[in-house]
Order: structure tokens, then C-alpha cells, then sequence
């Protein structure tokens, strides 16, 4: 069990990469995209590659290597989480519930236009005030490509920020592995080299081992 336990790891964070959600889901726009879905997967795909390098540097002498690895993605991936976070807050509104939609920038004519009647009789009229009389429907309120263009860059981000938090589990649980084969081959070498000890202490007292 002990042996394949990197294999097992591996694997258990490809499949939560491949379902699971994490902070804040991608909002309205990014995730209903179909490139979203193959991306977790290719995500998924690209974290069982860590396999590979997990069989060829299993020794004790590569844990050191996977030290460095793995607080090298634990750093990014945190400044990944970080980024995300803001992004998302900042491109996105909440709308009904937990439910966020990707907005843009530059407001259609028309809806400038709505704005303005708004503001004529109520000074504190926001974009939102003409998002939530459009239904909540975007495309209706901001530049179409600007919707499109940051909808890509959250779920870019999102699947970036998932595979580095997957592999940074992955790259910790195999440091921990080789620290584990260390322990392990060093108490062998003590115990051969009790054996040989008392084997000579013995040779040397003119008595013959068991």
C-alpha cells in the first residue's frame, strides 16, 4: 500500500480537479461554456501526468526536489487563488443568490441611454439598476466582446488556480513519500549494520555467529 501511495495520491487529485468547486464558482458566462468542462479535464489529464515524475525521482535523494517543487506551487497557487478572487469580483456582479454574471465595461448606447432616464430621477442609478431591468441578461448592457474576452480570462484563471492547488498536493504528498523512503532505508542500514557489528565483535571473541 505504502509503495503505490503516491500513484493513489496522484490520482484522488486528478478526479477532485475534475469535480470539484472551489472560493468562488466561475460565474455565469465562463462555466456554462463547453470549453470550460473539456478544460477541467485536460486539468485532470495534466495532474495524472505527475504520475510520472513521481516513479522516475521516487528515491530519498529527490525529496529535496520535491520540497522545492511543491512550495514553489503553493506559492503560486496562492497568488493565483488571490488573483482569481479579485478578478472575479471586479468582472462579475451577483445577481440571484450565489449566481454571478460576467459583465463588461462599456455600456451599449441604448443602455447609456436607459441610465441617464434613470438618473434624471434618481441620481444614484448604477449600471446594476440597468442590469436588473434587462433581466439580467449582459449582452443587453455591455459591449458583447468585452463580455466574451473576460469570460475567457476567469476561466482560464479558474483552471490554472486547480491545477496548481491539485498539484501542489500532489508535489507535497510526494515529498512526504520520499521523506517516509528515507526513514525506511535508514533504519535498514542500522539494523545491517548492527548485524555486522556483532558478527565481527563475535569473530573477533573466537565465537562463531548463529
Amino acid at each position: 500500500m505504502a509503495r503505490y501511495w503516491n500513484s493513489f495520491v496522484s490520482s484522488g487529485a486528478a478526479m477532485c480537479a475534475l469535480f470539484s468547486e472551489f472560493v468562488i464558482a466561475v460565474p455565469s458566462g465562463g462555466g456554462e461554456n463547453l470549453w470550460f468542462k473539456y478544460g477541467k479535464f485536460l486539468v485532470a489529464v495534466c495532474i495524472g501526468l505527475w504520475f510520472v515524475p513521481g516513479r522516475v525521482w521516487s528515491l530519498r535523494r529527490h525529496r529535496w526536489k520535491w520540497r522545492f517543487i511543491a512550495f514553489a506551487l503553493a506559492v503560486c497557487s496562492l497568488v493565483s487563488v488571490l488573483r482569481y478572487t479579485e478578478i472575479v469580483r471586479s468582472w462579475s456582479v451577483q445577481y440571484w443568490r450565489s449566481e454571478r454574471i460576467v459583465i463588461g465595461e462599456t455600456l451599449l448606447p441604448d443602455a447609456q441611454k436607459y441610465l441617464e432616464k434613470l438618473r434624471a430621477r434618481r441620481p444614484s442609478a448604477t449600471p446594476r439598476d440597468v442590469l436588473d431591468d434587462s433581466a439580467g441578461d449582459a449582452t443587453r448592457v455591455w459591449v458583447v466582446g468585452e463580455i466574451e474576452t473576460r469570460a475567457r480570462t476567469i476561466t482560464l484563471l479558474y483552471l490554472l488556480t486547480l491545477f496548481l492547488l491539485s498539484s501542489s498536493v500532489v508535489t507535497i504528498s510526494q515529498a512526504a513519500y520520499g521523506a517516509t523512503r528515507a526513514g525506511s532505508v535508514i533504519h535498514s542500514v542500522a539494523s545491517n549494520s548492527g548485524v555486522w557489528l556483532e558478527h565481527a565483535l563475535m569473530t573477533m571473541g573466537g565465537l562463531r555467529p548463529n
